[in-house]
Formats: C-alpha cells, structure tokens, sequence
C-alpha cells in the first residue's frame, strides 16, 4: 500500500489556521475528517466562511465551507 504524509486543517477567509484535523502519514485510502466548529483552544469559532485544506506531499486540495449557526 502507498502512504504520504497529510496535513488536513481548517483556515480562515484571512488564511490564518484555526484548527488541525491531522497531521501526519496515512495509507492511500478513503477517509472521512470532520470538525466542530471549535479552533485550536477548543472554542467555538464564528460563523461565516472557513476552508478545509488538505496538503499532501505533492499537492494541496482546498474545499469551501460554509459555518452557520
């Protein structure tokens, strides 16, 4: 199986990151990551729009998301 190192984080409109999903090696695969709307202290972030950011080894993936409360 082929494994690459993966950082998934969540970001800020302005770019600043506000929470780490993961970090680290993962098996080529599938894989599910979700957040709770909390930062890096564990409080809860303000709604508005935030990016999921996977960055691997060779490349970054970037998907829009939309917090309401």
């Amino acid at each position: 199986p082929t494994t690459e190192s993966v950082k998934i984080s969540i970001v800020d409109i302005l770019g600043r990151e506000i929470a780490e999903l993961h970090s680290g090696v993962l098996f080529q695969g599938i894989y599910k990551f979700s957040w709770n709307g909390t930062n890096h202290l564990g409080l809860s972030v303000a709604s508005g729009t935030y990016f999921a950011v996977a960055g691997f080894e060779k490349n970054t993936q970037i998907q829009k998301l939309l917090l309401l409360k």
